[in-house]
């Protein structure tokens, strides 16, 4: 059932973006900031590069949503007979999440890059995309601490 609502949620936001991206295309400027040190633009590059980190997003999503079809093949840590289940259990609920979380920063990331190039404030797409990038390396080391610390 999270699953779905991960779709639906993931579907949603960048369905949004890619027409906030579509509708914004001409008032985009033809070079756009896409390296920044100290909150400065220091690299440029082509407005088209704001529909490189959309597909990225799809290509990472998809990508991580086949590992869940197959936990087995995931690294374990303290994997034994007895406990192979409820790791693999555990694999599948992180890969529930991680998919999602990791697409969905790379859309607002983007949609950051989108609304600094057109001048916006985008403050609150840049820290929703940092506090997933944070989630998404949490995750696998809450992960790999529970792993290490299972008994059966």
């Amino acid at each position: 059932m999270l699953g779905k609502v991960y779709l639906i949620v993931f579907l949603t936001v960048f369905s949004v973006h890619m027409i906030f991206l579509l509708l914004a295309w001409d008032n985009i400027p033809s070079k756009i900031g896409i390296h920044y040190t100290n909150g400065k633009a220091d690299g440029f590059g082509s407005k088209y590069v704001l529909f490189l980190l959309p597909v990225i997003s799809l290509i990472t999503w998809a990508s991580l949503g086949f590992v869940k079809k197959r936990p087995e093949k995931l690294n374990y840590l303290n994997l034994t007979e007895q406990n192979k289940e409820i790791q693999y259990m555990k694999g599948k609920q992180l890969m529930t999440h991680l998919p999602y979380f990791t697409a969905l920063s790379i859309v607002f990331m983007n949609e950051s890059f989108l609304k600094e190039a057109m001048g916006e404030n985008h403050t609150a797409q840049l820290t929703i995309a940092i506090t997933l990038v944070g989630i998404c390396v949490l995750m696998p080391f809450i992960y790999m601490i529970w792993s290490v610390r299972l008994k059966v």
